[in-house]
């Protein structure tokens, strides 16, 4: 009996020890698991504004330069660039860069298609994301640009159905449109091409407000 209380506290104390040494080695583990997933290094570096631009006026062709420094001290060279979306192009597609230098390349997006969920919004959120593709095969951060797509004028439908008829003798199908100016205009006319409407817009010479829509 006198020795069986101090097999029991050595049996607890190896119990405790063998519990600390297993919650270091999960740490240890988990640890290493958030290292690897650790973002890639910044080769290439655009200033904020360049990427954030701001309110635009909604155009097809709408142009962002962007100056892409390279911040390390070795050169590097752009083979290619993906983006996010098939929405515009990327020029030029090849660039090399001297250390800390700094080239340009233009963005053109087309700002006018809209969701179902823009309809008829004056102003909605656009963005893309530039990834440069280096020579190297090392993963960069891609680039994204950001801002407001400001409207000239909406309509109040993206598709218009006319469902089925037999053309031959009956008369003509019509849909009535609305279309809504944020801007002074002069004109508006409508036009179809193929299975798309279009709507072209006249601004006033002396539409000064245009700037403050």
């Amino acid at each position: 009996m006198p020795h069986r209380l101090p097999i029991l506290l050595v049996a607890v104390c190896l119990a405790v020890t063998a519990g600390v040494v297993i919650g270091l080695a999960v740490v240890s583990a988990n640890t290493k698991t958030a290292d690897t997933t650790a973002a890639p290094p910044t080769f290439l570096t655009v200033p904020a504004n360049k990427l954030n631009v701001g309110e635009v006026w909604e155009t097809k062709n709408a142009q962002f330069l962007l100056p892409i420094m390279n911040s390390t001290n070795r050169p590097l060279e752009i083979q290619d660039f993906e983006s996010s979306c098939d929405c515009g192009e990327i020029t030029p597609r090849n660039v090399k860069l001297p250390p800390g230098g700094t080239a340009t390349v233009t963005v053109t997006m087309n700002l006018l298609p809209r969701t179902n969920r823009q309809l008829g919004m004056a102003r909605r959120q656009f963005g893309t994301a530039v990834k440069p593709i280096l020579a190297t095969g090392e993963k960069v951060e891609p680039l994204t640009i950001k801002g407001v797509a400001k409207s000239w004028v909406t309509l109040n439908y993206l598709h218009i159905h006319f469902g089925d008829a037999n053309i031959a003798g009956q008369p003509a199908i019509t849909r009535r449109v609305i279309a809504t100016a944020y801007v002074p205009l002069d004109s508006i006319s409508a036009a179809t091409e193929s299975d798309s409407l279009s709507v072209a817009v006249t601004k006033l010479p002396d539409a000064t407000s245009i700037n403050s829509c």
